[in-house]
């Protein structure tokens, strides 16, 4: 079942969401409401953080995937840059990362 966090939409585009919960001086957390692929970069300043809330998701770069299902979590690095993350259908996101 999704997470009802509330927040300020940031953005929202091609059946995605993304929603801003928590921006503090320490950190930012994001929630990704999926129905499509959705682009997203690191900038070398800091790692993401994602747990899969809700649905599963493929995280995508430089043409290699991982599965991620409900219930995981993943890292991304700070030096990673671009990747993707690929929703066949419903899924909830949460991305953390470092202000």
């Amino acid at each position: 079942m999704p997470v009802p966090l509330k927040g300020e939409m940031v953005s929202e585009e091609a059946g995605n969401s993304v929603v801003e919960v928590i921006n503090c001086p320490y950190f930012i957390l994001n929630r990704f409401d999926l129905s499509g692929p959705l682009s997203c970069a690191t900038d070398g300043t800091s790692f993401h953080v994602l747990f899969i809330v809700d649905g599963a998701v493929e995280i995508e770069s430089g043409g290699i995937g991982m599965a991620l299902a409900k219930g995981s979590s993943c890292l991304i690095p700070a030096g990673l840059g671009d990747y993707t993350i690929n929703s066949n259908a419903t899924a909830q996101v949460l991305s953390v990362k470092l202000q």
